[in-house]
């Protein structure tokens, strides 16, 4: 009862004295990455309308990269516009750092939100209408496992390596396709590695306490490894490009090898990890 007491002063909520007993058997944890090690506020890094940069090699059949003529109607102004839409519905730190950037005020809109599905660990699907002309088109945005999902051809000119280039650098990678045709191409870094403490609570669980560390993220390899190094968390004791049951997976495949573990996170990707 005192122990529960003093650390609900601290903001710290715990369900009872069994969960206080449980924590001295602790032999791991195991930590969400975005928000939870960083900071969660990541600033865009890279912006790119693909049409723009690699339209030579978009005159390929109509089946591989859609109408092109449609697409060329669509202005880098409507582009930001609909990716404003799109990222409006999400709470995902990635969403919040595109709307930050694009900062869309209180123009009038040629578009509206039609439909809207949240894909844990992958992006967003939308359906978008243009209000002058009643044409809706289906909007992806998120990673490449969303693309690859709603198979969306991104093997062109210079195009996938440029998204692996800007995730070698250690960024987040978002694609905006537009009835299947990637129109625009986001980086975004963390302004800093981790959070100031991560560093001295991963040091402190590790070395004073003698507790195993491991990260689980739904982010790129490379950006998932450059947290990681920084850390000085073991490369095998990282999972990258995670769904919210691989989270779970991971962590029930630790108890089964006799750790007790404790899982730190902070979103709804991670609720199921967490019950």
């Amino acid at each position: 009862m005192v122990g529960t007491g003093i650390a609900a002063s601290f903001g710290v909520l715990i369900k009872g004295g069994d969960v206080l007993e449980h924590i001295n058997d602790i032999t791991a944890v195991v930590f969400d990455k975005t928000g939870t090690l960083t900071c969660g506020k990541p600033g865009v890094t890279d912006f790119i309308d693909v049409l723009d940069k690699f339209k030579p090699q978009l005159a390929s059949p109509r089946d591989q990269v859609g109408d092109l003529a449609e697409q060329e109607a669509i202005s880098f102004s409507d582009l930001k516009e609909i990716l404003h839409l799109c990222e409006s519905s999400s709470e995902h730190p990635l969403a919040k750092a595109i709307m930050a950037h694009i900062n869309q005020g209180d123009k009038e809109l040629k578009f509206s939100l039609t439909d809207f599905k949240n894909l844990n660990g992958e992006g967003v699907v939308a359906k978008i209408t243009n209000n002058e002309t009643g044409k809706e088109m289906k909007v992806l945005c998120g990673n490449e496992k969303l693309l690859d999902r709603y198979k969306v051809n991104i093997e062109f000119n210079n195009f996938h390596l440029n998204m692996l280039s800007l995730e070698q650098e250690g960024k987040t990678v978002v694609v905006m396709a537009i009835d299947d045709m990637p129109r625009l191409l986001i980086s975004m870094k963390e302004t800093s590695t981790t959070k100031t403490e991560a560093s001295a609570v991963v040091n402190y669980l590790r070395d004073v306490l003698g507790l195993k560390i491991y990260m689980i993220t739904g982010d790129s390899k490379h950006a998932a490894l450059h947290v990681a190094r920084y850390l000085d968390i073991p490369e095998a004791n990282v999972t990258y490009r995670a769904y919210p049951n691989d989270k779970k997976r991971v962590v029930r495949q630790l108890q089964s090898n006799g750790e007790k573990v404790m899982f730190v996170g902070d979103g709804v990707n991670d609720s199921p990890v967490l019950a």
